[in-house]
């Protein structure tokens, strides 16, 4: 998988290769977004071309300002590995800032997608674009112009509402998860560095940390998962994080992924002291 970082306006004395693209900040790579950008798989098969994903570099909301985006569910790293996993040949990502934030929904269709010699884009039915996002899904489909085909994916939904990232992040901060890892149509992942002596784990990237409680992980160390219980106290400003293994391998790598199951406790009394995994690093 290729990967193109851009910025507005492209450079038009590059020649990008014509694709079918999908277009969304897709924090998650949730069930839902998954479709949108499965179709634009399949839509690219049939033309002939790569398929494509494009998304933001750093998340628009924290650029204006929005405190409720410092923490991801899938900070870039982890995105553009599920993309590739998915099969994508070619992701854009564009470079977010206040500058590009003023730009007319006209303009990023002129000055953007149609510089990038996109041939059919395939969007989540609540997609906006451009300054304030003002441009909808339709308002694509009218300044499409015949020069690229729109096709709109209707909501992917659970029995009880909506498959959305901002479901899924309250799921993470109730510890349900069970329902996120639904949602997302895989365990939910995060990664940091681990220092064995104490059982310390620190989170490296922006990534949510599910709430307060005991839960049961599986951790990938090597080339093997291994299960083990991470404690999660952010009442503990300094050690907000420790993590315990079952038999563990004599050598650890520092940098460790963690792979949720499900809660086990959330009492916060009872933190550590009757651990579902009882022996230690």
């Amino acid at each position: 998988m290729k990967i193109i970082r851009i910025s507005y306006p492209t450079n038009s004395s590059t020649d990008y290769p014509a694709t079918s693209l999908a277009i969304g900040y897709f924090d998650g790579v949730h069930r839902g977004h998954q479709v949108v950008i499965q179709n634009a798989i399949k839509q690219a098969k049939t033309l002939g071309i790569l398929s494509s994903v494009m998304t933001f570099d750093p998340h628009p909301k924290s650029v204006l300002g929005s405190r409720e985006h410092t923490s991801f569910i899938t900070p870039l790293p982890d995105k553009l590995q599920i993309f590739e996993k998915m099969g994508v040949d070619l992701v854009y990502v564009v470079s977010f800032n206040r500058d590009f934030s003023q730009v007319s929904p006209i303009d990023f269709v002129e000055r953007l997608l149609v510089s990038l010699q996109i041939k059919y884009i395939t969007v989540g039915f609540d997609f906006s674009f451009g300054f304030r996002g003002l441009g909808k899904a339709h308002d694509l489909k009218l300044l499409a112009k015949s020069r690229f085909q729109v096709q709109v994916i209707t909501s992917v939904n659970s029995q009880v509402e909506k498959i959305s990232s901002t479901n899924i992040r309250n799921a993470l901060q109730m510890g349900n998860i069970e329902k996120a890892n639904y949602y997302l149509g895989r365990r939910y992942s995060i990664q940091g560095l681990f220092h064995s002596e104490h059982n310390h784990f620190f989170v490296t990237p922006p990534s949510i940390m599910p709430a307060l409680g005991e839960y049961l992980v599986e951790v990938k160390i090597h080339d093997q998962w291994v299960y083990g219980t991470l404690y999660i106290n952010h009442e503990d400003k300094k050690l907000p994080f420790s993590l315990y293994l079952i038999d563990p391998p004599t050598s650890l790598p520092e940098c460790l992924e963690i792979q949720f199951i499900c809660l086990a406790s959330n009492d916060v009394s009872q933190l550590g002291e009757n651990p579902v995994v009882k022996k230690s690093i």
